[in-house]
């Protein structure tokens, strides 16, 4: 079994994939009340949505992405 760490780092690697993926256009549809949908987007990458906000990596990257759009 996978330690936390291990789960984390995996998390940020299917994140950043997931990011590399996507166009402008598909992010600005998943844009609700001025964010990407925390619900959305962890569906689409396979992990629980609470490592949206544990995972700092991920909460960090999610920031930048919301910035950039």
């Amino acid at each position: 079994m996978a330690s936390g760490r291990q789960i984390a780092d995996q998390n940020v690697a299917t994140f950043e994939a997931w990011i590399a993926s996507k166009t402008d256009y598909e992010f600005r549809a998943m844009v609700s009340r001025g964010v990407l949908s925390r619900t959305e987007v962890a569906k689409e990458c396979g992990f629980a949505k609470s490592a949206l906000d544990q995972n700092p990596r991920i909460k960090g990257a999610l920031r930048n992405l919301e910035d950039g759009l």
